[in-house]
């Protein structure tokens, strides 16, 4: 324990104290209060968790949309922050980071590709990922199909995962060919990490991996038509698992439909996810875990990287919640409803 205090106590106590800035109930309540965007981003300004980064955004003239992406700046902001206390051979693991923001802005422009709108495409993400990524995304601002993709992230690990694909792709297997290199990626870089740290932050992605195939599961029985088709079903799995794979997977993958998953599910380790007959729709589960888990893990006493990465999840659902809340205004969303799509537990 003393030496996780040596390796890992700058980096805890820099995450605590970054933490304390965090926000709370009553920021989210203060926000959902306001009337229209320039009054939700005069609140935002007004903030200590996002005064500094939004200063120079003009309340009279701002789109929903920039202030989304200067919102999703602050994680990477964070991240180099952290990236300071951490040694030499913890920060190829943090940087799982970038990888994320790389496999989100890939399916950005594979989205306009099929919607037959290349020449729409914008980036969404920040300076920090055109600094640090191997991907040309600059380039693809210019050009319009899916070879251009390939060619920009040739030398990446996505290359082997897209270069299969011809210009009359299916979304959906994209997708899945994306996650499936990102969260392989993800784990590798984990592998080198002391066991107790890899063991807490492998438990957390396996689990997260777990609530999305159940996602995949019941959207494709309930949705598609899937039925019990368990061939076409499992090709849009993520090859990993915690707890959903034997006798339980069969059990899902099995079930007629979407009442007779929740019904295999509430006699599994995730059966309190699925016990009220209200149950909120499956993709809302998967933060609302991560939440749960990483607070928990984030209040342990033992200083580790762990931790850190705790905090830049629970980071990121903060950003979402609050891109969910501006977004209800254009939908003139009571705050009761608001607090639905809320991740806080």
């Amino acid at each position: 324990m003393l030496n996780d205090y040596f390796k890992y106590g700058a980096i805890t106590a820099k995450v605590k104290s970054m933490h304390g800035y965090s926000f709370k109930s009553s920021d989210y309540e203060a926000l959902m209060s306001k009337r229209n965007i320039g009054e939700m981003l005069s609140f935002l300004k007004s903030t200590e968790s996002y005064g500094f980064l939004l200063r120079d955004m003009d309340e009279t003239a701002m789109s929903r949309i920039a202030i989304e992406a200067a919102l999703k700046k602050d994680l990477f902001y964070k991240y180099l922050k952290l990236f300071n206390y951490i040694g030499f051979s913890q920060k190829k693991s943090i940087a799982y980071i970038i990888l994320k923001a790389e496999a989100d802005e890939i399916l950005r422009y594979v989205r306009f590709i099929k919607a037959h709108k290349p020449d729409e495409y914008f980036m969404l993400k920040s300076e920090f990922l055109l600094e640090h990524s191997k991907i040309d995304f600059k380039s693809l601002q210019s050009k319009i199909s899916f070879n251009d993709l390939q060619q920009a992230v040739k030398g990446t690990h996505y290359y082997s995962a897209l270069s299969d694909f011809g210009s009359d792709f299916d979304y959906t297997e994209v997708e899945h060919a994306v996650y499936t290199s990102y969260y392989g990626y993800k784990l590798e870089l984990f592998s080198n990490l002391d066991d107790a740290a890899k063991n807490q932050i492998t438990d957390m992605i396996f689990t997260q991996i777990d609530f999305i195939n159940i996602s995949a599961i019941i959207r494709l029985k309930g949705y598609y038509g899937a039925g019990n088709d368990k061939e076409t079903i499992s090709k849009y799995l993520l090859p990993y698992s915690k707890y959903l794979k034997g006798n339980l997977l069969n059990a899902v993958l099995q079930a007629p439909d979407k009442e007779a998953v929740y019904n295999a599910l509430r006699k599994s380790p995730y059966g309190g996810f699925f016990e009220h007959s209200d149950r909120m729709y499956v993709d809302a589960m998967i933060p609302l875990f991560l939440t749960r888990y990483c607070k928990r893990l984030f209040n342990s006493g033992t200083p580790s990287l762990g931790i850190a990465l705790a905090y830049l999840q629970l980071q990121e659902i903060e950003i979402q919640n609050i891109i969910n809340i501006i977004e209800s205004v254009g939908y003139d969303l009571m705050p009761d409803v608001m607090r639905k799509y809320l991740y806080i537990s």
